[in-house]
């Protein structure tokens, strides 16, 4: 039996700390994207990840884009973290709703962090300071669901503007 019908719905196998046919991304932080996608393509659209310069990755952090539907207005990604690992600390007109899948991490919020484990969904309010980082001991993974046209706003390079 296929894993995909007619109408383009399908299923994603997960194997291992990925997923059948999908492609393994680097972590790009918002602000570092914007910037990097408006000297490479000015205002033509959306830019992949990859494109951009490797440099502004940051090491640790895997990104999966799992569902992009050209029907809908959302991305679904996932974020997997190696111990210790963490993201950029960031605000941007964005919403974030995140569903903490794998491991154990923290969630920084405004000026508080919070622990989060498999089962707990975050959601980050346009314009919140936040980061997210593994535990010490622990690798973090979780599914966020973003604007697809998030890109299209100007992003806080400084989380402190």
């Amino acid at each position: 039996m296929s894993d995909a019908s007619k109408n383009g719905s399908r299923i994603l196998r997960r194997r291992g700390a990925g997923w059948d046919g999908v492609r393994v991304e680097d972590y790009v932080p918002h602000c570092d994207y914007v910037a990097a996608r408006a000297a490479v393509e000015p205002g033509q659209g959306r830019v992949d990840a990859p494109a951009l310069d490797s440099e502004v990755a940051h090491p640790g952090i895997a990104r999966h884009l799992l569902a992009a539907p050209p029907d809908a207005n959302f991305d679904v990604r996932y974020f997997g973290l190696e111990p210790d690992a963490e993201s950029a600390t960031e605000r941007h007109p964005h919403v974030h709703v995140v569903f903490c899948v794998d491991g154990r991490g923290f969630v920084l919020l405004e000026d508080v962090e919070h622990e989060v484990r498999p089962g707990d969904v975050v959601y980050v309010a346009p314009n919140a300071l936040h980061r997210f980082r593994a535990a010490p001991d622990s690798m973090f993974g979780f599914l966020c669901i973003v604007d697809r046209d998030r890109y299209d706003a100007v992003a806080t390079a400084d989380p402190k503007e």
